[in-house]
């Protein structure tokens, strides 16, 4: 695998899957983030109860499959300081270079990571979008408690 892509959009998709992740997890996969470079780079993470994928356009020289520790891989991209980041693989290792810096992150077997399953491939499903379901929640949050208020407006992203 090895991609460009702006180092500001892939560290909110991170910290976003990252919320995702078990933090201690009996299975180490759980706390990863998967990166799967195709014609996108699709960021996926899971604890079993619930999951993400996140789509992020970049440009992408050679496709490749990853998973790294979630906490490692958002930590790392907060402490780059460049604008744009570098992504490749080597030896089954991510490596992450910027602006002259060059950070080996060791990865996990990503064939252990579990297959998601989006609501449109499963039978009765449903698929909403982001701003419809912001809308109906912003529409009836005025009947929750206080205490599911605050932490609900923590959580509302603009």
């Amino acid at each position: 695998m090895r991609l460009t892509t702006l180092r500001e959009k892939i560290l909110n998709a991170s910290l976003v899957a990252e919320k995702i992740v078990g933090k201690k997890e009996s299975l180490p996969i759980l706390s990863c983030i998967l990166l799967d470079a195709d014609k996108d780079l699709l960021l996926k993470a899971t604890n079993l109860e619930s999951a993400i994928e996140i789509n992020l356009t970049c440009e992408i020289e050679e496709r490749g499959v990853v998973a790294v520790p979630a906490q490692i891989f958002t930590q790392t991209l907060r402490f780059i300081r460049g604008e744009k980041v570098v992504l490749k693989t080597e030896d089954k290792n991510l490596i992450i270079e910027s602006s002259g810096s060059k950070t080996l992150i060791k990865a996990i077997q990503h064939d252990e990571f579990p297959l998601l399953k989006s609501a449109a491939q499963e039978k009765g499903g449903v698929v909403i979008s982001r701003e419809s379901l912001l809308r109906g929640v912003k529409a009836v949050i005025y009947s929750t408690s206080t205490s599911i208020e605050t932490r609900c407006r923590a959580y509302t992203y603009p």
